[in-house]
Order: structure tokens, then C-alpha cells, then sequence
């Protein structure tokens, strides 16, 4: 088996990445017609499985959720460790039946005595709804009247009914401390510096800051004051963000120096329209994977223990913190003014309710700079 991300790039035939099969101008033909950023599975003899490339296809054109290539990219490897699930248990996955899926999802847990240590029940659900749904794609996309009509002994009714899920200790994520966020804030440079300033001081994932333009920043490059911009969030929804005085000052500084040094380092021959507020060291966009090596460098550094996701969960709790004194006097549910900056959609009501406050009461956008000062900035 094999697994090959494949970034939003062209691949003209017979040039780029080498495939383990014979022909290559074939199977670059496909992957050009359907999607060039679609992860590619093949089989141990370098087929291309179709079936596989298709569903990821479909859930990235028709999902809202699975827009982003990382998102993509784990499903791609959820799939890739069932396919060689199949493959070491001599199982054809045409032929598969929902005790095969209970099968693979006891395959992850210790009691199955094929791994020391189980794996954790999130990543089993994950895996495991993966490999349902991509078993009902494939399903629903036999023809009716196809006489060779695989999974005979599943079907879509069977796989709603059947119970997969694991249940287990929710793990609670733990907030830094304000001395952890000061030690990382100083610690790590340039552009990664930035993105950790916008993270504490947002509560936005690492994500959807990646994917904020230079052009979205601009409109608040002479404010003297805070302001607002429009981030695309998980989803494919649109979210309101207040920046702070100070995050707007530190990114102006930014984009004056160290994004102007890191444009010049740019290669020869690159596209000089890259447009992302955020880039690397070659000029081009930063990638999250570059990001979470630089942050767990600095974390590594410093002995913390802590992952980019935490800064979010770091967020909401000073923000909890700082708002519940305000809400005993103004009589207004903190949790949902959270709920409302950290664009939780499962919340119905906080779009209605954040707009009674005229979207941000002008205390909630002190204790916003507040914090983000405290957070943010270094012990320099």
C-alpha cells in the first residue's frame, strides 16, 4: 500500500511525482481530470484505487467541512491504514461486512492483542466512520442491476444500526499558563511568533489563520485601535473577529520587516503573487505542518508540554475567567459570549444573542485587549 499527498499543484504527464506502476501517463491523466489535490492510494502493485480516490473527491467538492487539504489528507490516511488493514488480514474490502468493520475498529485496542497499547478512542471513532462511510459511497454507487454486486452481507441500514462507537474519558484540554504563553511568545520568531500572537489573542484555530490574506489585514493597517476582519472558519462559514490594539501593532511591524525580508529571500522564479498574510522563509505560504514543528521546537526548548490546538483552549479560559466578574453585574451568559468568539456553530442562539450586545459590548473588547496584551507579549 501506499499513500501520496498531492498538494494543489499541476502534474503534467510523465513529469513530477513517480508512481510504483507502469504507466505513469495513465494514471497522471486521471489525477489531472479529477483533482490534482486529492491524496492518492495504490495498491502494493501501484494500482490506483479508484474507489477510494472518488469518495475523497466527492467529500472535498461537496462537504464544506472538507475544504481544507489537511482535513482531506487525514481522511487519506484513515482509509490507507484499512486498506492495509485488508491487505494483512487477506481480506478483499469489495467483500466486506459490518462484522469486518467491528473487526478492524478491536483491531486498535490492546484487549485485540494485535497492538501493546490501544490507540485512542477518538482516533478509533475517526477511523472507523471513515471506513463506514466510504463503504456506503462505494454502496450506493453500485448499480442496481449489477449482477456482481459486492458487500452482500452489508448495507446501508445495517451500517446506521450497527454500534462502532467507542465511549471513552473525555480528555479535557488544559490551558497554558499565563508564564507558559509569555516564555513561547518570546521564544519563538518571526513569522511563527505572529501566528501564536493572533492564536491566544483570537481563540481561532491554526487553520484559519493560515488562510487570511495580506488584502484582509489591510483594512485595519491604520487603525489606531482595534478592529474587525472576516476569517473563513471550519465549516466553510464566515466569522466575525475582533484583533486587538496590540495584535495589530505587532503584525504591522510584521509585514514592515520581517515579511518584507522573507518576500525578498523569495526563489527565483516563484510566483510573486502569493498573497497569504503569513509566509515561511522561503516567501511562500506558511503551511500548518511548518508551524507545529517550529511550535513543539519551542515547547520541546522550554520543557512545556503542549500542542498549537491549546492555544485555543487557552483562549476561552482567560476569557471565562475575565468575563464572569462582568457578567454578575450585567446579567449576560459569559458562556455564550465565548461561544460566540470561538464560532461554535452548535450554538444556534449566539449569533442573535451576540447582536442584542451590538456584537461586542465595548467591555468585552477591553477584556479582549486585556488579555491579549497579558498572553501575547514577552517578559522582555
Amino acid at each position: 500500500m501506499a499513500l501520496i499527498p498531492v498538494k494543489k499543484v499541476a502534474m503534467p504527464l510523465g513529469i513530477g511525482i513517480k508512481f510504483p506502476c507502469q504507466n505513469q501517463d495513465h494514471l497522471c491523466t486521471y489525477i489531472n481530470k479529477h483533482n490534482a489535490c486529492i491524496p492518492i492510494l495504490l495498491t502494493k502493485d501501484g494500482l490506483l484505487i479508484r474507489e477510494a480516490h472518488s469518495y475523497l473527491y466527492e467529500k472535498h467538492m461537496q462537504s464544506k467541512g472538507m475544504s481544507s487539504f489537511k482535513t482531506i489528507k487525514t481522511y487519506s490516511e484513515c482509509l490507507y491504514h484499512w486498506f492495509e488493514y485488508c491487505s494483512l488480514k487477506r481480506l478483499e474490502w469489495k467483500e466486506s461486512s459490518v462484522r469486518s468493520v467491528i473487526a478492524y475498529r478491536n483491531s486498535m485496542k490492546a484487549s485485540s492483542g494485535e497492538i501493546e497499547k490501544s490507540l485512542k478512542p477518538a482516533t478509533i471513532n475517526l477511523r472507523t466512520t471513515v471506513v463506514v462511510e466510504f463503504l456506503k459511497f462505494y454502496l450506493n454507487s453500485k448499480p442496481e442491476n449489477d449482477s456482481l454486486r459486492s458487500l452482500k452481507a452489508m448495507n446501508s441500514s445495517e451500517l446506521a444500526r450497527a454500534r462502532l462507537s467507542l465511549r471513552g474519558k473525555y480528555s479535557r484540554p488544559i490551558a497554558l499558563s499565563v508564564e507558559s504563553c509569555k516564555k513561547l511568545s518570546a521564544k519563538l520568531k518571526g513569522t511563527h511568533r505572529i501566528v501564536f500572537i493572533w492564536a491566544v489573542s483570537t481563540g481561532l484555530r491554526v487553520s484559519s489563520l493560515l488562510s487570511i490574506s495580506k488584502k484582509d489585514f489591510s483594512s485595519l493597517a491604520d487603525a489606531n485601535s482595534g478592529g474587525f476582519i472576516e476569517v473563513l472558519a471550519k465549516g466553510g462559514k464566515w466569522l466575525k473577529v475582533y484583533l486587538t490594539e496590540y495584535v495589530i501593532s505587532e503584525t504591522r511591524r510584521y509585514i514592515a520587516v520581517e515579511r518584507r525580508l522573507l518576500e525578498l529571500r523569495r526563489k527565483a522564479g516563484k510566483s510573486a503573487t502569493e498573497d497569504k498574510l503569513f509566509i515561511n522563509q522561503n516567501g511562500a505560504t506558511l503551511s500548518y505542518d511548518c508551524y507545529y514543528a517550529a511550535y513543539k521546537r519551542g515547547c520541546n526548548s522550554l520543557g512545556i508540554k503542549s500542542n498549537p490546538h491549546q492555544t485555543r483552549t487557552t483562549f476561552a479560559t482567560f476569557m471565562e475567567k475575565s468575563l464572569r466578574a462582568y457578567a454578575k453585574e450585567s446579567g449576560v451568559d459569559h458562556i455564550k459570549i465565548i461561544q460566540g468568539l470561538l464560532g461554535h456553530s452548535s450554538v444556534n442562539t449566539t449569533v442573535m444573542y451576540l447582536e442584542s450586545l451590538n456584537v461586542y459590548d465595548i467591555d468585552i473588547l477591553n477584556i479582549l485587549e486585556g488579555n491579549s496584551r497579558r498572553l501575547g507579549g514577552t517578559n522582555a
